[in-house]
């Protein structure tokens, strides 16, 4: 049985960097919604207290 190319696909699946998204805070991690927003990656929340 070959499962060389699945294990590989598998591999690089779990390893995407889009698998976890960042939890933005404001202030406390940038001090304006502007900052936050410009640090942002697609797939994070940013949120405001």
């Amino acid at each position: 049985m070959r499962t060389g190319p699945f294990v590989v696909i598998l591999i690089a699946a779990s390893l995407s960097p889009t698998a976890a998204a960042a939890k933005i805070k404001v202030p406390a991690d940038h001090a304006t919604i502007q900052a936050a927003v410009d640090a942002a990656a697609a797939g994070d929340v940013i949120e405001i207290s």
